[in-house]
């Protein structure tokens, strides 16, 4: 097979046959762009998620040819679908505890929250992420937080306090805050 060449064309599955000519064409062209993920096929039939690396092979400037590297990433996927749906299932068991849950990065903007810090500041999950307490809460108790924030990560290690939170329904609310400083395995925030 290798002797006499193989056209990579026929090595996909029969949907992804069309795109493949358009890639090619445009990798002959010399047009840049990334390896292009596709449904390849085995010789017994059997298909499979395949990266493709190609280039052409040109002779006094013409491309004569292709050359490349086909990837299974079966493994890769089946990783990236573990790794996913074990996200999901954290964030649902976050979801499930009653009280609010959120975690900042070293930036102080909000990475995670559960549906009961979206309900107490009375917004969305999807709107806090990416905010800083000063975008979410008033200024007078945003510097209360953020204060007992900048000393928790300078100093490490746990944190027990009362602060009154204005609920999204405008109420105040007495609360203990219970938080604690997590380093990365390299020692950053």
């Amino acid at each position: 097979d290798l002797r006499t060449g193989i056209n990579c064309i026929e090595l996909l599955a029969p949907e992804d046959r069309a795109r493949g000519r358009e890639n090619y064409a445009r990798r002959v062209r010399n047009e840049a762009f990334e390896p292009e993920e596709y449904t390849a096929c085995r010789r017994d039939g059997t298909l499979f998620p395949a990266l493709i690396h190609s280039a052409p092979i040109t002779r006094q400037g013409r491309p004569v040819g292709m050359r490349g590297v086909i990837v299974d990433v079966t493994e890769r996927r089946q990783t990236e679908r573990m790794l996913r749906e074990h996200a999901e299932f954290l964030q649902l068991l976050i979801d499930t505890i009653p009280n609010p849950i959120f975690v900042k990065n070293a930036d102080g903007r909000y990475i995670l929250c559960n549906e009961a810090f979206a309900e107490l500041l009375g917004r969305p999950k999807a709107e806090i992420l990416g905010l800083n307490v000063f975008d979410v809460v008033p200024r007078e108790r945003a510097e209360v937080y953020h204060r007992a924030d900048l000393d928790l990560m300078q100093h490490g290690g746990k944190q027990y306090y009362e602060a009154q939170v204005q609920h999204g329904d405008g109420t105040l609310r007495d609360m203990v805050f219970s938080k604690a400083a997590v380093k990365r395995p390299d020692g950053t925030p």
